[in-house]
């Protein structure tokens, strides 16, 4: 899904000075146009496209449990928004897929396994 005309100019229109982080989840040329934005190359990280990250001076995210723990205090006070527009239980995970796949999600889709 793109993100639209102008990412960057647009990002910069807010940040002029750049980004401390980038945090990616598309990859591609996505990551391609806003990696410029990174006030340090190496604040470059993606779940999505590790290779393009490396390229660009960044890395791969590295999926611990202390990178959890600051991801979670992160979003905790508030540093970071990651906007929920749905929720699933599992049996309509079909569902969630096709809202993501369609381009209709807002957000980010969830589904919720409940254990008995």
């Amino acid at each position: 899904m793109p993100y639209g005309d102008a990412l960057s100019a647009r990002i910069r229109e807010i940040a002029p000075g750049g980004v401390d982080l980038i945090l990616d989840f598309a990859g591609g040329d996505a990551l391609r146009e806003v990696a410029e934005l990174a006030t340090e190359p190496r604040r470059i990280i993606s779940a999505a496209d590790p290779a393009t990250a490396t390229e660009m001076g960044g890395s791969a995210l590295n999926r611990t449990a202390e990178a959890l723990k600051k991801i979670t205090e992160v979003i905790k006070y508030g540093l970071v928004d990651p906007h929920v527009s749905a929720r699933y239980p599992l049996e309509r995970a079909g569902e969630a897929i096709a809202s993501v796949e369609s381009g209709r999600a807002t957000g980010k889709v969830i589904v919720e396994m409940v254990s008995a």
